[in-house]
């Protein structure tokens, strides 16, 4: 039987894979190094050992196309292997063959490519290089060679750490493996890495020392040199020990992590470069250029499972290894790194380059970044290892792919064109693109308010950029207001019917109430939600959207001028006739509007509203009840009270209420939740129809204060409007007759400012306002819902198991898990996942920010999307006005399946924060910004000076008083060196009892930061 060498069994395989996979190979040897192999290829043929046909050509082309005729002949598909030795791509069209090399698949491949890729992790790869220099002529020379190479080094330890595969090797060095035991002298030691050579590419250079050149030569440094120069310097900086080795004693723990240093720190760069984009700089890294493919996932295998398995020593090695990559680490721009973040170095480019991009208004480009980093594509996680371990880390991320989204919004929305021929075409604009902008604006605010702090990486940069973009969405909203003002001054404030707030009643509430086939799907409920801006809407639509056996809609008004709630939540009401409000005005307060009449009564509160839509239905009661009443009532309770009512109207304050004590940001997300809540309770109890609605918008001017204008008195006008008795026209103000509002009784005019600037009242606090006729004030939800069946039969309960466990830095962990609930009865309508949600059950007033979870599980904001059946780690903080030590709830708050929730044993501590009106952003922005008169590397008096004689430790805490916090990496790069940053951590205490202020040491994902507290 033919016996094939070990190169020539190697590429048999390769060319059987090509024949499966493609049926005819066209095998072109330029050079005839082949002929003697497709001989014995075509005997073993002959002996049935080969599963395809081989033929080649010797000089006669007839002799084959007549071979090929027999071939071919047959009714199956031919798998067939034609070997043209001496032809090429351009001979090979001057042969007979022309018609099967077009058909089939091209194969070539060099002698020299076939030898590196066959002894590849068999043979070190400098041994290689020295044979395929010596230009082998025949296969048969380099099948004898490998032979010759695997018997020469055969048994022994050289050959089991060959045989071992390379992960479980340094898992054995990390654990003290049996291995470890044999590796007892430095020739062991020598054995152990040539068979590393062999199995992972190492080297030689990468852990012996270059030879010295002896003074006054004129060698220059070889590539091997270069690299074992630089590896040695790097290994000498992070103490790899080079020592005596004690024949007969097993390594020491310091020599096993040594060498797995050793192996690791070249298959981190072997994954990096070929992860790059570019070709690779620096005598290290092009070192890993040309290992053959094989050793590549060899490598890439040994680094992924080290950072999965042991993340301390991968975080460790990864850091020390960035010193072979000095050149990379200079010029690596974020465009060059790949999909793995292999080293902090390329996270910390990739960071800088999305800060950058925010910077020069390139926002796609910072959002492409982001959502690589966020994995907004729905994968399970981040990629980034770094971005993985480090929480604080992942907060700089969302902030700023929340950042760019409001660029691009911005951007996509361009302004409102003036010469549009109809207040309509206005609101469909403002609903296309406009309504993106402010949703971007609102999140970014929410997410700004929870995870912008000191703590996170490039807080200061970070800080600058996102007040950069309040000033872009607010110069965004004043051209639009602007804009608009114009357009309503040319076609009138008041739209047509189908857009007018007055008419909701009619157009959309009765028809509901009408149209139904039966009683119980003639009931009906009314989400009157005060301040539910229309983008806020769009939420709940998505998440209602694909309700099965329903319709839902979201439509769009303008609410009634001024844009108050006296005004736009009592209109809500059935209050017009004949298209006309007759309001009622107070004695002061300039004549504002405090309700309107409905026959013989005034519709001015909740109960004259209700009272009101029961004079308009035909039969049956109305029912008001309030959101936290839906929410919290029992569920046989809340059944009896929808069975003896035809109508409900369900009214909510809370995101008004919190608006205007400055909170808003913290309860918009739990309304939301709520009003989503609220609809699957009522559903559940019987209700089939809904409107979700709301009186008014408002502004959100966090942190970027519109212009104050002054109008008479402080006491004159209310923030964004005013009712004179006279018309009268003001620079940067706009005005209309009440009358010209469709309002009847009344002479007033109504004066708002034609941007987004307030009036000057004497109050301090303008984050959040209404009352104007900008769009984000005057358009108006209108959301209904039509189910056409009952709720869905979903019976299964899922039940939440959470435990606490090892958190990062300032961030808590929990293990969570969703467990199905086993049943007697069939469950059906199961699913993959489930909202959850964290509350503090001993203090409601706390608030609970998510940051990331480590699994499957998704955060998005306030929710987790959580997997069934899949436990998963979620990293949170809770923030709060005092330190205490509290419980948490993990609940499902959409109310739409069965979950029992659950409070962990554990309690967790309160992040505190002060009390004082500022947010964490401004106060920490207030904190750490430089004294006037120091610079960033320099300090405010002469207590420095004290410090050391050492000018980069007075440096150091120069930047510390300056700016706040440093991490480690950042002491080691303004000290020199890591090990200088070793003993600043061994000085620290002592250094800072002499300054003003308290250095506390932070380690999150074990990237340790020091941070400046007052004393």
């Amino acid at each position: 039987m033919t016996q094939l060498g070990p190169i020539s069994t190697a590429l048999e395989t390769e060319l059987r894979q090509r024949v499966q996979q493609n049926g005819i190979v066209i095998w072109l040897d330029r050079d005839g190094h082949y002929t003697e192999l497709v001989d014995q290829l075509e005997n073993l043929r002959a002996q049935e050992q080969l599963p395809y046909a081989v033929h080649g050509f010797r000089g006669s082309h007839l002799a084959l196309m007549l071979d090929l005729d027999a071939v071919a002949a047959g009714s199956d598909p031919p798998r067939l292997l034609i070997h043209l030795p001496g032809f090429t791509e351009d001979t090979v069209t001057q042969t007979p063959v022309l018609g099967l090399y077009r058909s089939g698949v091209r194969f070539r491949k060099a002698l020299g490519t076939l030898i590196r890729e066959a002894a590849a992790g068999q043979v070190p790869t400098e041994a290689i290089d020295v044979f395929v220099a010596t230009e082998p002529e025949t296969l048969a020379m380099a099948d004898s060679w490998l032979e010759a190479q695997l018997q020469a080094d055969g048994g022994g330890l050289y050959e089991q750490v060959r045989s071992t595969p390379v992960v479980e090797v340094v898992e054995q060095l990390l654990r003290d493996g049996p291995l470890c035991r044999q590796i007892n002298s430095a020739d062991a030691r020598d054995q152990f890495l040539r068979a590393m050579e062999a199995t992972l590419g190492l080297p030689g250079s990468w852990h012996r020392p270059a030879p010295q050149t002896l003074p006054g030569s004129d060698d220059s440094e070889d590539l091997g040199d270069a690299i074992s120069n630089a590896v040695m310097s790097a290994l000498a900086q992070v103490n790899v020990s080079q020592g005596t080795w004690e024949s007969g004693r097993p390594a020491s723990r310091q020599q096993r992590d040594d060498l797995a240093f050793i192996l690791t720190s070249w298959a981190l760069v072997v994954e990096y470069v070929h992860d790059l984009k570019r070709p690779p700089r620096g005598a290290a890294a092009e070192a890993a250029k040309d290992i053959p493919a094989r050793l590549v996932t060899t490598c890439r295998e040994l680094a992924s499972h080290l950072r999965a398995r042991h993340t301390a020593f991968y975080q460790r090695t990864a850091d020390e290894a960035e010193l072979l990559l000095n050149e990379e680490r200079e010029q690596a721009k974020a465009e060059d790194l790949g999909r793995i973040d292999t080293f902090r170095f390329e996270e910390s480019t990739v960071l800088e380059a999305a800060l950058d991009a925010l910077q020069q208004r390139q926002f796609r480009n910072a959002a492409q970044w982001a959502a690589q980093r966020l994995n907004s594509d729905g994968k399970q996680q981040s990629d980034s290892f770094w971005l993985q371990q480090d929480p604080a880390r992942h907060e700089t991320w969302q902030l700023i792919a929340a950042a760019a989204r409001l660029g691009e919004a911005v951007s996509h929305a361009g302004d409102l064109p003036r010469n549009l021929p109809s207040l309509e075409q206005a609101v469909a604009r403002y609903v296309e693109r406009g309504a993106a902008v402010d949703q971007a604006h609102r999140l970014l605010e929410q997410r700004r308010l929870t995870a912008l702090a000191p703590q996170i990486p490039a807080f200061e940069r970070l800080l600058v950029e996102l007040d950069g973009l309040r000033q872009l969405w607010r110069q965004w909203a004043d051209r639009w207001a602007i804009a608009f003002n114009a357009l309503c001054k040319e076609h009138g404030f008041l739209p047509g019917p189908g857009l007018q707030q007055r008419q909701l009643f009619a157009e959309e509430v009765e028809p509901l109430l009408r149209n139904a086939q039966n009683r119980e799907s003639q009931r009906c409920a009314v989400f009157l939600v005060d301040a539910l801006r229309y983008e806020m809407a769009i939420e709940l639509f998505q998440q209602l959207q694909d309700t099965p056996a329903s319709t839902v809609q979201l439509k769009a008004r303008l609410a009634e001028l001024p844009t108050v709630t006296e005004v736009g939540m009592n209109v809500l009401a059935p209050v017009v006739s004949q298209g006309r409000l007759s309001p009622s005005l107070s004695s002061n307060d300039g004549g504002a509007i405090q309700g309107f009449r409905a026959g013989e009564f005034l519709v001015t509160n909740p109960d004259t509203r209700l009272r009101a839509m029961q004079a308009r239905t035909a039969s049956g009661t109305c029912l008001r009840l309030s959101l936290e009443e839906v929410t919290s009532l029992k569920a046989d309770t809340l059944k009896k009270k929808v069975e003896q009512s035809r109508l409900l109207m369900v009214h909510s304050r809370e995101i008004d209420a919190a608006g205007e004590k400055g909170v808003g940001l913290d309860v918009f997300d739990r309304v939301l939740q709520s009003l989503r809540a609220a609809w699957q309770r009522l559903r559940t109890a019987g209700v089939r129809n809904f409107v979700i609605t709301s009186d008014h918008g408002f502004l959100l001017n966090e942190g970027a204060p519109p212009a104050v204008r002054s109008h008479g008195t402080k006491t004159t006008p209310s923030r964004r409007h005013v009712f004179r008795p006279h018309p009268a026209n003001h620079d940067g103000e706009v005005r209309v007759a009440l009358a010209d509002l469709g309002y009847q009784g009344v002479q007033a005019q109504l004066m708002m400012p034609e941007d987004t600037a307030v009036f000057d009242t004497g109050k301090h606090d303008m984050r959040f306002v209404h009352g104007g006729n900008s769009l984000q004030e005057r358009l108006i939800p209108v959301l209904t819902i039509e189910h056409r069946e009952k709720p869905g039969g979903s019976t299964q309960q899922y039940q939440v198991l959470a435990q606490q466990k090892q958190g990062l830095g300032d961030y808590l962990c929990l293990e969570i898990q969703v467990k199905t609930v086993e049943q007697l009865a069939l469950a059906f309508g199961g699913r993959s996942r489930i909202e959850l949600a964290l509350k503090c059950p001993d203090n409601p007033d706390l608030k609970v920010e998510l940051s990331q979870a480590r699994g499957t599980a998704q955060v998005k904001d306030s929710v987790i999307q959580a997997p069934v059946g899949e436990a998963f780690e979620l990293f949170f903080r809770l923030i709060g006005s005092s330190q205490e030590k509290v419980r948490v709830e993990v609940f499902h708050p959409s109310a739409t399946d069965q979950v029992a929730p659950c409070i962990p044993e554990a309690r967790f501590p309160v992040t505190a924060l002060s009390t004082a009106p500022q947010r964490p952003s401004e106060r920490a922005a207030e904190q750490l910004a430089p004294a006037p008169a120091a610079g960033p590397h320099s300090a405010s008096s002469s207590w420095v000076e004290t410090l050391s004689e050492d000018g980069k430790i007075r440096q150091l805490f120069a930047h510390l008083e300056a700016y706040g916090a440093i991490t480690e990496p950042e002491v080691a790069a303004m000290l020199g060196s890591p090990r200088a940053a070793r003993r600043f951590a061994l000085q620290v205490d002592e250094l800072a009892s002499r300054a003003p202020f308290a250095v506390r040491v932070v380690v999150v994902g074990e990237v340790k930061r020091y941070v400046k507290e007052q004393s």
